[in-house]
């Protein structure tokens, strides 16, 4: 998937490039069989994009379909015999976080991390263009990494507090629903009910913490690319004032850079998920 990942990644240069090559050659040169040659070469390569990306969407739904195959029986029965030895501990949370990392693997949020390690092809492309875009690129795409780095310190610990709890949390419900004749008899529902009202608003306001702190970031990154994309397009019209870059190649970087900035947005924007798939992880190694 990684290896698809490249491809896929290369080929996502398709468009601005024929933007690029249409506004240099095609409108300079007036010439209509260029303009052919080129769609006709930009098609076939967003085809085979469409192509890799399908494969590697398929290749990942069977990575799921294996790890729950190859795991879903013996987490089930260490499950009940953890539960046999300690009656606290719930039959069932190893099945849950089974399902997370399956969903995890084969949902959309896992291409943004696939698709972060290739931004610094675009950022070498949009230094090809002109060191000046490149290095403003660069620039931006540090300080968002940053941000996705600042994003996990910051919320790590109160989401890793509001799912251990959780987890409790729901085995106590498990347990009252296991022992619900036994409940009712001895008059505990109302004070059980209550018990896990009180521990249920601790965990919404742990929860809140991290989401408010994420979100913060989350906005901050949004801004942030936009003020990149604006500044490298307003640098791109200077330099073509200057006739040092072409005015497709100015749309060009501007798009290359949206482009490469995108996966970490959509990281920082995700991150919730990837934290409960990699807690859900680390359960399951245990």
């Amino acid at each position: 998937v990684f290896v698809f990942s490249f491809f896929v990644n290369l080929l996502m240069l398709t468009v601005p490039m024929y933007m690029m090559q249409v506004f240099d050659r095609v409108l300079s040169s007036r010439s209509v069989d260029t303009l052919y040659i080129l769609t006709g070469v930009a098609i076939f390569c967003l085809a085979i994009f469409g192509i890799l990306d399908w494969i590697r969407s398929k290749l990942l739904v069977h990575v799921s379909s294996w790890i729950d195959d190859s795991l879903g029986r013996h987490v089930l029965s260490t499950s009940v015999r953890a539960a046999a030895l300690q009656s606290e501990t719930s039959s069932t949370q190893g099945l849950r976080d089974l399902t997370q990392v399956r969903n995890f693997a084969a949902g959309a949020t896992i291409f943004h991390f696939f698709d972060a390690p290739w931004v610094p092809l675009y950022l070498m492309v949009i230094y090809m263009v002109h060191p000046l875009m490149g290095m403003l690129a660069i620039i931006g795409a540090l300080i968002l990494f940053a941000i996705a780095l600042a994003n996990d310190w910051v919320t790590r610990k109160p989401l890793n507090e509001a799912n251990g709890r959780a987890i409790q949390q729901m085995n106590m419900a498990e347990a009252t629903v296991r022992n619900a004749e036994v409940v009712e008899a001895m008059g505990m529902l109302g004070n059980l009910v209550k018990r896990w009202d009180t521990e249920n608003r601790d965990i919404m306001t742990i929860q809140e913490v991290a989401s408010r702190r994420a979100g913060t970031l989350s906005a901050f990154t949004k801004f942030f690319r936009f003020l990149v994309q604006m500044g490298i397009l307003g640098v791109g019209v200077y330099l073509s004032l200057r006739q040092e870059v072409t005015p497709g190649a100015m749309i060009a970087g501007s798009i290359i850079l949206g482009r490469a900035l995108a996966p970490v947005e959509q990281m920082i924007g995700s991150w919730r998920s990837f934290v409960g798939a990699r807690e859900s992880y680390d359960r399951l190694n245990k």
